[in-house]
């Protein structure tokens, strides 16, 4: 089932930005714990750096 921004994808740039940012701003306001887990889990002590 589309969601909105998703019919825009097939469009010129502004469009597929435009799809983006709206799915971005759909995640972080539906699952804002995962994304804090994302960010946070990297900052860790004794976390190894990024290859």
């Amino acid at each position: 089932m589309p969601q909105q921004g998703d019919e825009a994808a097939d469009g010129d740039f502004t469009a597929r930005l435009r799809a983006a940012v709206v799915t971005f701003v759909r995640f972080t306001t539906r699952d804002a714990a995962l994304l804090e887990l994302m960010f946070s889990t990297k900052h860790r002590d004794g976390a190894e750096e990024v290859r």
